[in-house]
């Protein structure tokens, strides 16, 4: 007998071919009069980017949530219609007797034999002979692209059915539905791995091609089915709980909102505890959106003690930050989604390439030996990797600690796992950045500050500089890419009223500038235990605070200890500067820091105000920064616990306002029950008087201790 498969000899009695190793089943197999057809080789599926991120960007509320993004290309676009395949036809019932064809009862015969029959040998060597599994290369390419079509119909089934979900007016609901289609996607698309896995023959670019393949297409859809599930959760936390806080102006009866309020973080904290698996890529900014919740917290403590002591000034700081809450979590928000759309684009270039590779593999089964053995498919000589940035134009040096970051860098691996190590730094301002990142086939979003140079570093005026990023491979040497962007660096007296880019900027943040441990304050709080003692003829020589009560009415302790300081500013030489003040909220403005202040004995009403709070929030004094429009004065509470406090106006440096008697009678003045002057530097306002100053002057307030709860520390190096 001949052995069809290589044409030697098939001597009788032998199991396999001594050539070739063809089984004597196999042989008979192949001679049969009835051969199966091949399975029908489907054509490549269109290589169509599936839009993931703007189909759920559709469905993702942005501030306020009553408006919604909406991709304008898609009005009007026709819905896909859904093929439904034909039915078959019944096959008529076999007359009684009627034998099934031979060849195909055989074939199936002749398999469980052999198995059984190689089982009970119990080697690998018999393994390889299992029907299926040691077809040619030609034969196991076919059986390859039939696997590869039925993936592909996968992908595409589940783009035909995102698009009908794209035009859901159920958010919501689509968002889930689009989590579970994902999941069960990319479990379809496990199982056809596992079958292309089990298929013998194929030469190694072709094994790594089809890795390649379902590592992307696998990826991409679990990846979709957590950012998908995370969207959903986070809409409805926006959606039910965070737009829907109670707005204090909207209740008559007080106690009534504290219970809504009291009950709405209740409610809304753990529906934030109840939201796990953050994708990586919007880690960063879901910790801001937490940090801003919990501000929502201080408020609430603000609200409440301005209503148990009839406090304006808290209560109107409390507004502030209500605004300011309102401001951060709009955007986070709108940088958690643009995010999820940077990781919806990622997954489109998964899924892109993966396609890409689909039909390099379908030209390859039609490749010549020769022109196999030279061919190198493109996604392996096609970089693994995508990186982009976004880089701050603009630093403010003293607004330092209100960055989020000066650069974010966008990666990920669009297929396998890659080590890489960061280099960042802003020559001549900050320290060289250095860390090392996993990456694995998802989209990460990299958050760079580099910490500020140790040292002198001349920041008096604004200068170009830039912000150089590097990317090496794992070893910290061989250099994958190397960009250099612009950046201006302002003057460390430069402040910006208003801006949002990598962080958050409102006028809260001129609490940078408060410095209460600088020297130059140390040696005014000095000075000023001087002139105290002068003033009281040595009755109080301490600057303490609210710790020492000297007088039967413990508010004139606050009094002359927050004069002693105004008079030490006059006697060190210190003056009002009467040049333009703005508070536009389009305007940077030049504003000297405390130290300054003193060095060069001049400043404006925000810079003398902001020495002045320095020196009482030193001496444990709670005190305010307030705004009335282009101009800046400092309260400071009578006694902790009140709710009352005296109105400081720091430009009164002039010996006519700024002198010993006046600070005596008017202390005298208040002590007799007469109240203080109203034209001296120091005055006291009823609550109902500050109420009416407040709104009448269109004051923004700012509570110095807030600056702890902000985060807002004095820049340093």
């Amino acid at each position: 007998m001949i052995c069809p498969h290589c044409g030697k000899e098939f001597k009788d009695g032998l199991k396999f071919c001594t050539n070739c190793g063809m089984a004597a089943t196999q042989q008979l197999q192949q001679i049969l009069p009835v051969t199966p057809a091949p399975a029908p080789v489907q054509a490549p599926a269109e290589n169509k980017t599936s839009d993931l991120a703007q189909s759920i960007l559709n469905a993702v509320p942005s501030s306020p949530a009553s408006q919604y993004l909406y991709d304008e290309k898609n009005k009007g676009k026709k819905k896909k219609e859904k093929k439904v395949k034909a039915e078959k036809t019944p096959k008529a019932p076999k007359a009684a007797g009627e034998k099934k064809p031979k060849g195909k009862i055989f074939k199936k015969v002749i398999a469980i034999t052999l198995v059984i029959s190689i089982l009970g040998a119990g080697g690998y060597f018999g393994w390889k002979y299992i029907p299926g599994l040691f077809a040619s290369k030609d034969e196991a390419m076919g059986e390859l692209i039939v696997v590869l079509d039925d993936a592909d119909k996968v992908v595409e089934d589940f783009d035909n059915q995102m698009d009908a979900y794209s035009e859901s007016d159920d958010s919501l609901g689509a968002l889930m539905d689009l989590s579970h289609l994902a999941d069960n996607t990319s479990q379809d698309l496990d199982k056809l791995r596992q079958k292309a896995e089990k298929i013998q023959g194929l030469d190694q670019k072709t094994k790594d091609a089809v890795s390649a393949y379902f590592d992307m297409t696998i990826n991409a859809y679990s990846s979709f089915k957590d950012v998908s599930s995370f969207y959903s959760y986070y809409v409805a936390l926006m959606t039910n709980f965070i737009y829907k806080y109670p707005s204090f102006s909207n209740y008559s009866d007080i106690s009534a909102f504290f219970t809504d309020y009291e009950d709405w973080y209740n409610s809304t904290q753990n529906a934030v505890d109840t939201i796990q698996n953050i994708p990586s890529s919007v880690q960063m900014q879901w910790d801001n959106f937490k940090e801003a919740f919990g501000l929502s917290a201080n408020i609430y403590q603000k609200l409440a003690y301005a209503v148990a002591y009839n406090d304006f000034l808290s209560y109107y700081s409390a507004n502030n930050l209500i605004s300011r809450f309102e401001l951060q979590i709009s955007n986070t928000s709108d940088m958690i989604i643009s995010d999820f759309q940077g990781e919806c684009d990622f997954l489109d270039s998964q899924i892109a390439k993966a396609k890409e590779i689909s039909k390099e593999l379908h030209e390859y089964k039609d490749l010549s030996k020769n022109d196999k053995e030279s061919y190198s498919f493109k996604y392996t000589s096609e970089k693994d990797m995508i990186l982009d940035y976004d880089v701050v134009s603009d630093i403010y040096p003293s607004l330092y600690n209100t960055y989020d970051a000066f650069a974010i860098v966008k990666t990920g691996c669009l297929y396998g796992k890659k080590t890489i190590v960061i280099e960042a730094e802003i020559p001549g301002f900050t320290q060289k950045f250095k860390q090392t990142f996993d990456l694995d086939p998802s989209y990460k979003a990299i958050y760079i500050k580099p910490a500020v140079l140790t040292g002198d570093i001349d920041l008096s005026i604004k200068k170009d500089a830039q912000m150089n990023i590097s990317v090496y491979e794992k070893d910290g040497k061989t250099l994958i890419e190397s960009q250099s962007f612009p950046i201006e660096i302002k003057g460390k007296n430069d402040f910006v009223w208003i801006d949002d880019e990598f962080g958050l900027v409102t006028r809260d943040n001129i609490l940078c500038y408060l410095n209460p441990n600088s020297a130059n304050i140390e040696v005014l709080k000095r000075n000023a235990i001087t002139e105290l003692s002068t003033i009281t003829g040595g009755m109080m020589d301490s600057i303490v605070g609210y710790q020492k009560n000297y007088y039967n009415d413990k508010y004139i302790g606050t009094y002359l200890q927050a004069a002693g300081i105004m008079r030490a500013l006059y006697d060190m030489g210190i003056r009002y500067e009467t040049d333009g003040y703005t508070l536009d909220q389009s305007a940077h403005q030049y504003i000297k820091l405390p130290d300054e202040v003193i060095d060069t004995k001049a400043g404006l009403c925000i810079e003398t105000s902001l020495v002045v709070a320095s020196a009482l929030q030193s001496a444990g004094f709670h005190c305010f920064i307030v705004m009335p429009t282009g101009h800046a004065q400092v309260a400071v509470e009578l006694w902790e616990n009140t709710g009352e406090y005296f109105l400081i106006e720091t430009t009164c440096l002039t010996a006519d306002m700024n002198n010993n008697d006046i600070i005596i009678d008017a202390a005298n003045a208040y002590l007799q029950g007469n109240g203080l002057p109203r034209n001296y530097p120091i005055r006291y306002l009823s609550q109902e008087e500050w109420n009416k100053y407040i709104q009448e002057n269109n004051c923004y307030i700012i509570d110095c201790n807030d600056a702890k709860t902000l985060g807002m520390t004095p820049f340093s190096n």
